[in-house]
Parts: structure tokens; C-alpha cells; sequence
């Protein structure tokens, strides 16, 4: 076991915090010369000074799809006395720094040490993520979420029996979901994941026990997930929340298939 001095002293572990600290600095530097609010950072604003008034209910119906947990990450900011504005700031730049880390893991255990470092530089100097990191929007912490979810995924996987990274993979996807709604696109991915690891593997023989690991890694990624999101959607129920923790557009897409499918059938029957 790598001692925690030792890690201190790495190189590579010296070079990380160096990128990181450049980030933070070149986030902070183009706040300070440059910030604006977008049309959607003003409903975001509004919804969290309601919700930190108790007014739940008017902070909803602004905008009843909207997932919660930035929403919520501001109410706290302006409950505090921090201000909406400047909490959904402080979420950005935290974001959009620490992005860096699973960026860095990921690119690092497949690629190796070369490529994770110059991973980690540049979504610490790209343009576009400096000025997503300034901005009192949810792209920052969403993108985190999905990178964090990919990178314990990445990790389990290279774990011969059932890792509890898979947990920690569903729950950042779970809370992925409830950044941006497209979040539960990826625990569809996983589903896919596993099951395309599992073919793969299957050309070796021992089905059962591949078909009983591969069980185990989807209820442990699903139950992550569900953790996360269950309790939310639950206690939106009693308001005029209309999120879902599958996307309105699936639920439309299903919904729409399933009359067609019926129009059709009672069609040829009326023939």
C-alpha cells in the first residue's frame, strides 16, 4: 500500500494540484473581467430566492420540469445570506475545477499518466469550460456529475468481482439526473455497458457466474441511482413539480409509440 507521504510527493500528484490551481485561477480571472447573467440564470435566481422564502410551490411552477438540485444548491446560498447569485458562482468555478479530477482518472487509467495530465490541462484552459465555470448555470455541475459517474464506472470495472464503485457510478449519475434531466440517459448506459462487457465475456464460458456478476453490477449501479432520486421525486409529488426521474421526452416518446401502436392495431381490426 502506497503510503499517504508518498503520494504527496508524486509528480504526478504535484502536477494535478498545479493544474487545478491554474484553473481556479483562470476562472476566477475571467469572473472578474467578464460575467453575465443569462435569461435562464434569471428564472434561476428567482425560483431559488422563493424556495429560500419557504415558497416552494411559486419557485416550482416558474418551471415545473426543471430538475432540483441546482435550484436547491442556490436557495441554500441565498438562505444563508450568501445570495442565489453568488452561490450559483461559487457551484460553477467549484464544478468546472473539480471537473478536472475525474477527467484526469478516467484519461489517466486507460491512456496512462501522459495522457490523463494533458486531459486535466486542457479542460482546465478550454475556453469554452472557463466560461461555463463563470456562469450561473447548470452545465458545470452537470458535466462533473457525468464525468465523476464515468470515472467509478471506469474504475469498477476493472474489477474482477462486484466493485462498490458501481454504487457510487449509479448515485453521481442519479445526482447527474437531477441536475439536467438528460442525466438519466446514463444509467441506460450502463445497462448497455454491462451488457456489452458481458457478451464479450461470454465467449469464455462460465455464463452463469458472468450472468450472476453482471446481476450484481447493475442492482448495484440501479440502486445508487434510485437512492438518489426516489426520495426527491417522492417528496416533489405534492407539488406542481412535473420532474420525472425518466426524461419527459422518453415518457413522451413511449407514450406517443404506445397509441400509435394501438391506433394501428384497431385499425387492422376495423378492417
Amino acid at each position: 500500500m502506497v503510503s499517504p507521504s508518498k503520494i504527496f510527493k508524486s509528480r504526478i500528484f504535484v502536477l494535478v494540484m498545479a493544474i487545478i490551481a491554474l484553473a481556479v485561477v483562470l476562472r476566477t480571472t475571467r469572473y472578474m473581467i467578464e460575467h453575465r447573467i443569462d435569461k435562464d440564470s434569471v428564472g434561476y435566481i428567482y425560483m431559488a430566492e422563493k424556495l429560500a422564502q419557504g415558497k416552494i410551490n411559486d419557485a416550482i411552477s416558474m418551471n415545473p420540469r426543471m430538475p432540483p438540485l441546482y435550484v436547491v444548491l442556490l436557495a441554500l446560498g441565498e438562505y444563508s445570506g450568501l445570495g442565489a447569485e453568488t452561490a450559483g458562482v461559487i457551484v460553477s468555478i467549484l464544478a468546472g475545477t473539480l471537473l478536472i479530477v475525474p477527467v484526469f482518472l478516467v484519461s489517466r487509467k486507460i491512456f496512462g499518466d501522459k495522457v490523463g495530465l494533458v486531459s486535466a490541462f486542457l479542460v482546465a484552459t478550454h475556453p469554452h469550460l472557463i466560461r461555463l465555470s463563470t456562469e450561473v448555470m447548470r452545465d458545470s455541475l452537470f458535466l462533473f456529475m457525468v464525468f465523476s459517474a464515468i470515472a467509478f464506472a471506469v474504475y469498477a470495472a476493472d474489477y474482477s468481482g462486484i466493485s462498490r464503485k458501481w454504487y457510487l457510478s449509479g448515485a453521481f449519475a442519479g445526482l447527474a439526473a437531477m441536475t439536467r434531466s438528460e442525466g438519466t440517459f446514463f444509467i441506460v448506459a450502463i445497462f448497455i455497458w454491462i451488457l456489452l462487457e458481458s457478451a464479450i465475456h461470454a465467449r469464455g464460458g462460465e455464463i452463469p457466474a458472468l450472468l450472476k456478476r453482471s446481476a450484481g453490477l447493475l442492482i448495484c449501479a440501479v440502486a445508487g441511482f434510485l437512492l438518489m432520486t426516489v426520495p426527491v421525486e417522492r417528496y416533489l409529488a405534492d407539488t406542481p413539480s412535473r420532474w420525472s426521474i425518466v426524461d419527459y421526452r422518453i415518457s413522451g416518446a413511449l407514450k406517443s409509440f404506445t397509441a400509435m401502436s394501438k391506433n394501428e392495431i384497431m385499425e387492422k381490426e376495423d378492417r
